[in-house]
């Protein structure tokens, strides 16, 4: 997908955020924040958006190998992540730190 982000008000219509990164390969809206956008990208990074605030952005920065897939655990604190090169990443979303790694074989 491109990488431009786009959040529009229903029913109005109007847009409240935009934003442009690398290209998309996930998207998904927190599980606890209704305003919280979570992207993963080709580069690698993923996004941490709020839609209602753009200086409250942070990125979760991960090698060269784009950051395919991405579940964030019910509780919300937390982001397992799934990488081209077979590796997964337990991400603390309050701290952008890695919780714990795994590399994979591929």
């Amino acid at each position: 997908m491109n990488g431009l982000i786009q959040v529009w008000q229903i029913p109005s219509g109007d847009k409240t955020f935009d934003y442009e990164v690398d290209d998309i390969l996930w998207l998904s809206w927190h599980t606890v924040s209704p305003i919280v956008l979570l992207v993963g990208t080709q580069s690698g990074g993923v996004w941490i958006f709020n839609v209602q605030d753009s200086s409250k952005m942070k990125t979760l920065q991960s090698g060269s190998s784009g950051c395919t897939s991405g579940k964030i655990t019910r509780c919300g604190n937390k982001l397992m992540a799934g990488y081209e090169d077979g590796s997964l990443r337990f991400w603390d979303l309050k701290t952008c730190s890695i919780i714990h790694s795994m590399k994979g074989k591929l």
